[in-house]
């Protein structure tokens, strides 16, 4: 398939989103004008009309970052440790519970 992988560009995005919304012409159409399938204009236009031309700016595929921040600054240093003495009882709760589980 010679569509596979192909990146459209924000302003290809915003201009077939509004034809579909603004314009009112049909998905089908709008694909074949921008050689794309008409599930990708509909979730531009989806996208447009929640979030604007902002929405369709940036890559949202993949998975969100999640977990402990990388630099985590502190306002004291006993707010630094209050978060440092969590982290070793979670860690020593964690180390009971596995050890628990090697014994059975």
């Amino acid at each position: 398939m010679e569509r596979k992988y192909r990146k459209y560009t924000f302003e290809e995005k915003l201009q077939a989103a509004k034809m579909h919304v603004e314009e009112g012409i049909g998905c089908t159409t709008v694909a074949n004008k921008f050689n794309c399938d008409k599930k990708r204009v509909l979730l531009w236009s989806r996208k447009y009309q929640e979030g604007g031309e902002e929405a369709l700016r940036y890559e949202t595929r993949g998975r969100a970052k999640t977990g402990r921040p990388k630099n985590k600054t502190f306002n004291s240093i006993e707010e630094e440790l209050e978060y440092v003495k969590a982290e070793r009882d979670i860690l020593k709760k964690t180390s009971e519970i596995l050890k628990k589980q090697k014994r059975k």
